[in-house]
């Protein structure tokens, strides 16, 4: 049997499969005797007759045919057996076979049309110039890690009667809406809490109970916005509005007693904090800084390589990624309590749009992988059972799944965990490949100097009887007041 293999530009491989008549004769043979076991000739018990006898009743078509399906058998089974290396289909689409026969040179040809795998020819990967900048961490970057210690340190203080609430403080509320005089559906609220200046709200409803104090009734007007539900958008709206409690955030003072009560860091005092979160940004920073390197680097190989993509490919990728993306749009509409229609609506995008988004990142993906992949083949990386040992080691967990993997390899979760371990091996000796080939001499962003910034202060001090502060959740209570309604 003679093949001849053909990529075009659009992915699709041609295979051709010729069987000349010493070739494809052992196929009519053999489609004659099986044929033959089923023929019925008086005298005979089914398919004892003798074959040259049987063979005078078997039809010509049938012999054809079944001629035809055991070569396309055998042909499967080593369809790319003397490709060009690195040849492989794709099963997004089947492939389709047609069967000719040529008189003259008195052959059968089978050809196929399959969907190729991504075909990568690579561009430059070596000695490419990036701007990546490494980030110096300096005190501005730990005062927002202390800020967010702080922050979790605080507390909920209430109020009384003559304290006038102000942004950022709780304000819990009962609220009656009302348009045209008439009060309306997702208009009314019993015990609500409202962080004022959050924006929870839609207009200016939470900027005008600035000021109000436990007790106190006051009418909030309001303006729905235009992207909003179809039955309220653009419509004025009243709303009585009756505070029950006011609770303000109180915060403890960066000191040596926050670092103390903080158990992420474990520190001894606000100077051992200080150290460790630096510490910590730094570490980060570094695999931070590598990451952005080998993505920046990554997008360079990518964009000068030549990549041969299918449509079959990205179709059969986007058909799931669509079928996640509309799931998740049906999740959130049906949570905020309106249709996929107000959600495109207020969010101002279409299912095509959606499905437009999806194809384009398929795309994306599929050559970014592709392209990995190619790398991967041209630098000859695997993953060594030493590779495994060595990143598991000093590892509980990972320990205990590499010993279950090799005990019971058909294990679905013992199997998740291993290729997601064959994965983070290989893309730290791809990184490791591609940051030797292409030295970067990345300049560094300047280091602000300790002396010239401002310790955080806190403007309250922390009671030391009161319990830490609790947020509420307010998403699940749906109100048309509520931005969260525009999903």
């Amino acid at each position: 049997m003679n093949k001849t293999f053909d990529l075009n530009e659009e992915g699709i491989l041609t295979v051709k499969c010729e069987y000349a008549r010493v070739d494809y004769t052992k196929y009519i043979e053999k489609a004659q005797r099986l044929l033959a076991e089923n023929v019925q000739i008086k005298g005979f018990r089914k398919g004892k007759a003798p074959f040259s006898e049987a063979v005078k009743y078997i039809k010509a078509e049938d012999m054809y045919d079944r001629m035809i399906k055991l070569m396309v058998k055998d042909t499967n089974k080593t369809l790319l057996s003397g490709a060009p290396e690195g040849t492989s289909i794709s099963l997004a689409k089947q492939p389709t076979i047609n069967v000719d026969y040529d008189k003259k040179e008195d052959k059968y040809v089978l050809t196929y049309k399959c969907i190729s795998s991504p075909v990568v020819t690579l561009g430059n990967y070596k000695k490419l110039v990036t701007d990546v900048k490494k980030n110096t961490i300096g005190t501005k970057d730990v005062d927002e890690v202390l800020q967010r210690i702080r922050e979790n340190q605080g507390v909920l203080e209430e109020k009384d009667g003559d304290y006038a609430a102000a942004k950022g403080d709780i304000v819990t509320i009962d609220a009656i809406g009302y348009i045209d005089n008439k009060s309306f559906e997702g208009g009314t609220l019993k015990g609500y809490d409202l962080e004022l200046g959050s924006k929870v709200f839609v207009d200016t409803f939470e900027d005008q109970l600035v000021g109000v104090k436990v007790g106190e009734e006051k009418g909030v007007d309001i303006v729905f916005p235009e992207n909003y539900l179809a039955e309220l958008a653009n419509k004025k709206a009243h709303f009585d509005v009756k505070v029950i409690a006011i609770k303000q955030k109180v915060y403890p003072e960066i000191n040596d007693e926050l670092a103390k009560n903080d158990t992420e860091y474990s520190a001894e005092n606000l100077a051992d904090l200080k150290k460790k979160i630096k510490e910590k940004l730094q570490a980060n920073e570094e695999i931070n800084y590598k990451n952005r390197l080998f993505d920046s680097l990554m997008k360079k190989i990518d964009e000068g390589s030549k990549v041969i993509v299918n449509q079959a490919l990205v179709d059969y990728e986007n058909e799931a990624r669509y079928a996640k993306q509309l799931g998740e749009i049906k999740n959130i509409a049906s949570s905020a309590g309106i249709t996929i229609e107000d959600y495109c609506r207020i969010t101002k995008t279409s299912l095509d749009d959606v499905k437009k988004s999806c194809e384009a990142t398929s795309l994306q993906d599929i050559r970014r992988v592709a392209v990995y992949e190619k790398l991967c083949q041209e630098y000859k990386l695997n993953v060594t059972e030493e590779d495994l040992d060595n990143f598991g080691k000093g590892e509980k967990v990972y320990e205990d799944f590499i010993k279950k993997f090799k005990a019971n390899p058909n294990d679905p979760r013992a199997q998740e965990v291993m290729t997601s371990l064959y994965r983070t091996i290989m893309n730290t000796k791809l990184v490791d490949c591609l940051l030797k080939d292409n030295p970067v001499k990345a300049s560094k962003a300047k280091e602000t100097k300790e002396e010239e910034k401002e310790e955080v202060k806190a403007p309250v001090k922390k009671t030391a009887e009161k319990k830490p502060a609790t947020k509420k959740t307010t998403t699940t209570k749906k109100t048309a007041a509520s931005t969260k309604k525009e999903a």
